[in-house]
């Protein structure tokens, strides 16, 4: 998780051209995922199966940031509940 805190820190604007990003299997938690949703504005498919520490506040924070966003994929993403697919789907039409 260290690594995406410095996308916040850095103010970088390399993260920002990225589309699509498979995290699959990774063990990064929300702090990573706001970290990429706050980095990576114009994201449009996001794959997180088997990140188990990650829940709904990261899922959320994707669906504030990612407008662009038209594909996720949470595949065994246990932490994350109704709650935060719900929050989620209400930022984003796209998908």
């Amino acid at each position: 998780d260290l690594a995406f805190t410095g996308l916040r820190r850095s103010g970088r604007s390399s993260s920002t051209s990225i589309l699509s990003l498979d995290l699959s299997y990774l063990p990064i938690q929300d702090l990573a995922v706001v970290c990429i949703a706050e980095g990576c504005k114009k994201l449009r498919s996001l794959v997180l199966d088997h990140c188990i520490h990650v829940s709904d506040s990261g899922v959320t924070a994707i669906g504030v940031h990612c407008l662009r966003l038209q594909s996720l994929s949470l595949a065994f993403c246990e932490n994350v509940t109704d709650i935060g697919l719900a929050s989620f789907f209400g930022f984003l039409a796209n998908i």
